[in-house]
């Protein structure tokens, strides 16, 4: 899988790009602020309907627009194929290979992109959610019955949540409420089987690679800590309806799953430093990559904002040797070093809203 060919129009700082990128090593390169960011965000968002960063979609539009327009061309098992997507705050339209497509989440797994960035490390250090997320994007990429459930079981919570609520206040619809439990547990069940295999097998993908690169990291551990055994959902649902009914929300289920880090039999968020938290996370979208290839046999697209912060650079040398052996990657960086004399494909210069390739 590459990219071939990347056109965006009012998108962040630019007012206007076009792009062709080459398989192999594509480097962009440009001071801080001059956008490079803003065209990895540009994949990233046609790649999963959001940004690597921006929370807001209207934050997107360049300042003083209107509205934002993207297209790529990409190539996927030898067939050429094409996304657009125009958005304006009362008018959003996707398209996949020229056919309108009734909902965002239909692109999610036809482009397939790989970020690292600086907040890889947040899988690390920040919550919860912030590793239910990173699960379900890496499951949802690859699995369109784990994203159907994954979007069932939301709606499912939010309509169990909302006669919560009117319990709360007097309104008992306890009948309505059994039957919504019994669709929550069917659609979460098979949430929380797929996020225990996933979890097996990233596992096992990061020992690998740790093997590969000699990282002493060989007591590395990766644990599903789901907030509800899968076998006893139904009756915890049960056992917690008062509780539920108190707090006006549900609080057991597969939205309150976590993934566990552990390092010498210790929790990495809280013993390890920072160094080695930045370096687990790569390691983690690193087995990312070899997983999804091991599904579909074909590699995702990598794109690289500035993630080697906080590594050494023998831990660099390793990494960067890593990802170049992927069939595609875009990498930008304000350091013109930063891949130390190793071939480039292609290579353009990032200025205030401007691209310009360069001749290698």
């Amino acid at each position: 899988m590459f990219i071939n060919h990347l056109a965006i129009k009012n998108f962040r700082n630019y007012v206007e790009a076009d792009i062709h990128f080459v398989e192999g090593l594509n480097l962009l390169i440009g001071n801080n602020g001059s956008g490079k960011t803003n065209l990895l965000e540009a994949i990233h968002y046609i790649s999963y309907g959001k940004p690597i960063r921006i929370a807001k979609e209207a934050d997107l539009v360049r300042f003083s627009a209107n509205d934002f327009f993207l297209e790529t061309g990409f190539n996927r098992q030898d067939l050429d194929h094409q996304i657009r997507i125009y958005y304006s705050p009362d008018q959003k339209r996707y398209q996949y290979d020229g056919v309108e497509l009734s909902k965002k989440s239909a692109l999610i797994g036809q482009l397939v992109v790989v970020p690292f960035s600086p907040e890889d490390a947040d899988v690390i250090r920040g919550g919860a959610a912030q590793r239910r997320r990173a699960m379900d994007i890496i499951l949802c990429s690859s699995n369109q019955q784990y994203l159907k459930n994954l979007k069932w079981y939301n709606k499912t919570l939010k309509q169990r949540n909302a006669l919560l609520q009117d319990f709360h206040q007097g309104y008992h619809q306890e009948k309505e409420l059994k039957q919504w439990d019994k669709i929550l547990v069917d659609y979460g069940d098979y949430l929380m089987e797929c996020r225990r295999k996933f979890t097996q097998d990233i596992k096992q993908e990061i020992l690998q690679i740790v093997g590969e690169l000699n990282f002493p990291y060989k007591h590395l551990d990766l644990i599903y800590d789901p907030s509800v055994q899968p076998s006893l959902f139904s009756k915890t649902l049960e056992s917690n309806f008062e509780k539920d009914i108190s707090y006006g929300w549900t609080t057991s289920g597969p939205h309150r799953d976590d993934l566990k880090f552990i390092l010498n039999h210790k929790p990495v968020a809280k013993f390890a430093s920072r160094g080695q938290q930045r370096l687990i996370s790569l390691l983690f979208r690193l087995a990312e990559v070899e997983l999804y290839f091991k599904q579909v046999y074909e590699y995702p697209v990598i794109i690289i904002d500035e993630a080697f912060i906080e590594l050494d650079n023998q831990s660099v040398d390793l990494i960067v040797d890593k990802l170049l052996s992927y069939p595609q990657i875009i990498l930008a960086s304000a350091d013109p070093e930063v891949i130390n004399h190793r071939k480039v494909n292609r290579k353009f210069k990032i200025g205030q809203g401007s691209v310009e390739k360069i001749k290698i």
